[in-house]
């Protein structure tokens, strides 16, 4: 099971560390976890509010009305604790890919930034086009994203999309944290891009050693 590596703020100049992470779904969930592990149930609260609500003693006459009002009740304290426990795991992952990710964005000495700002610093690449390529990239699977999540929006309406966000991006100042959330955004990218390219890689070169032996052994058997 992998797990998140927290790291620290830093500025230019100083050295790159790789963060590693699991999924958004599998972190929500643990934290959800550990956020109601921390509150009282439902049905404590249901009791709690009964009890404070009605103040009276139990009566066999007013039993069947009271078990429907305490299952009103426990009812809505379940969806407050659900909402509640919700907003607080939510909060505790962004607090957390706050220290995860920030680590690895060099941030501009002052802002408004700007988007050459943002490929100098955080995008890689040996010159301005490498850098603009790669960010174009990083918006087409950005943007698709956002429009769909399901991933079935077509290249074409992507790539107006990324036309339109560059020109917006080259024309807007960027605050602090827009730029820390598209930085955040673009690594997490980053290292997914990476990881799916080696793979590739890997087994690209696995097929090509296999042909290479097949071959050699067809040699060895015409001999």
């Amino acid at each position: 099971m992998k797990k998140s590596k927290v790291i620290v703020v830093r500025q230019e100049g100083e050295r790159r560390e790789n963060p590693i992470q699991i999924s958004e779904r599998e972190r929500f969930q643990r934290k959800r976890q550990e956020i109601a592990e921390t509150l009282p149930c439902a049905t404590t609260l249901a009791t709690l509010a009964a009890t404070i609500e009605r103040g009276k003693p139990f009566s066999v006459a007013g039993a069947g009305e009271l078990a429907r009002n305490a299952l009103m009740l426990w009812e809505t304290c379940d969806r407050h604790l659900k909402s509640e426990i919700d907003t607080r795991a939510r909060a505790a992952i962004n607090n957390e890919d706050e220290l995860e990710f920030s680590g690895q964005i060099v941030r501009p000495k002052s802002f408004p930034a700007s988007l050459a700002d943002f490929e100098r610093l955080v995008v890689p690449g040996d010159n301005e086009a490498d850098r603009r390529a790669t960010y174009r990239d990083f918006l087409h699977e950005y943007l698709r994203g956002i429009e769909n999540p399901n991933g079935s929006v077509g290249r074409e309406t992507t790539f107006e999309a990324v036309n339109t966000e560059i020109e917006r991006n080259l024309n807007e100042p960027w605050s602090e944290n827009f730029f820390i959330v598209r930085a955040r955004k673009f690594l997490e990218w980053k290292k997914e891009h990476d990881e799916k390219t080696r793979s590739a890689r890997a087994s690209a070169g696995g097929a090509a050693m296999k042909v290479k032996a097949a071959a050699k052994r067809a040699k060895l058997g015409t001999r």
